[in-house]
């Protein structure tokens, strides 16, 4: 049982075993066979990093980042993640890569940044071949090549990245870094879009409404604009609205429109004020009649 399992860890913690006292520090991190206390893991996390265990330094680093447990540190975060990826820990790479794009708890430093994802990305850490492609798509950091990006996108989206199978599916739509190919672009999307990324779920959307690597069809255009409007995508209750009005559902497709054009979609205002010009246009030729 979970019970019987922290004991033990306790056990071997006690006696000094770095890994067991990483073990028990989940345990009570997570309220896994001993009740939650932060305080109480982030205290063997940090008998773990005093160690030289690559775990425990990587985890009472994430305290320190959190505020678990600990006074919120970024920088002493930022040292313990620094040890840990001393030691090649794929998260202590990547979460530096991040620091140092962000400028948390260290200064910003783009180019250090990418050094990072880089050597996490090559761990095979899919969070940091996503942002390493990233950095490299924008030029954030390092030069830009669009086909090296394309690479580290799809390395990830192998692993089930959603974000980079959306981005590489981008790529393959418009023909960045590699040729155009609508079909693996509508295969990439639907995957993310399976995943619960809701920018995939309007571009597949978009790739049933245009007839993009897949025929067209408005139904199943519709279906996946609703699911990204119903997680609040503004884009998406922006299609999902123009969809319905085509289909000859006015009501229902104003009501999306207003919708994303209260949550400050521009193009929905745009929408709207085409759809009240028509119909006073409308009104008129009816008047003159």
């Amino acid at each position: 049982s979970e019970a019987s399992a922290a004991e033990m860890f306790e056990r071997a913690a006690e006696l000094g075993e770095s890994v067991a006292q990483y073990n028990i520090g989940v345990c009570y991190g997570k309220g896994r066979g001993v009740e939650k206390n932060l305080e109480v893991a982030a205290k063997w996390y940090a008998r773990s990093a005093e160690q030289g265990d690559a775990m425990g330094q990587f985890r009472l680093a994430l305290c320190y980042a959190t505020g678990k447990g600990v006074d919120k540190d970024p920088a002493k975060a930022v040292q313990l993640y620094e040890v840990s990826a001393a030691q090649d820990h794929g998260g202590a790479l990547f979460n530096l890569g991040v620091c140092h794009a962000q400028g948390d708890g260290v200064e910003q430093d783009p180019a250090k940044a990418v050094e990072f994802y880089r050597r996490a990305a090559a761990a095979g850490v899919a969070q940091a071949q996503h942002n390493l492609a990233l950095c490299i798509l924008t030029g954030s950091g390092t030069e830009k090549d669009p086909t090296e990006a394309l690479h580290w996108y799809l390395l990830a989206a192998e692993q089930g990245d959603a974000k980079a199978q959306f981005a590489a599916g981008v790529c393959f739509e418009i023909g960045q870094g590699a040729d155009k190919d609508p079909p693996r672009a509508f295969k990439l999307y639907k995957t993310a879009a399976r995943l619960g990324n809701v920018k995939a779920m309007v571009a597949l959307g978009l790739c049933y409404q245009k007839g993009t690597g897949v025929d067209k069809d408005a139904d199943l255009a519709r279906q996946c604009f609703s699911e990204a409007a119903q997680r609040e995508s503004q884009r998406g209750m922006y299609h999902l609205g123009q969809n319905l009005l085509l289909a000859g559902s006015e009501e229902e497709g104003v009501e999306w429109l207003r919708k994303a054009s209260e949550l400050g979609f521009a193009d929905a205002g745009e929408a709207l004020k085409r759809l009240q010009r028509k119909r006073d246009k409308e009104a008129e030729r009816q008047q003159q009649a």
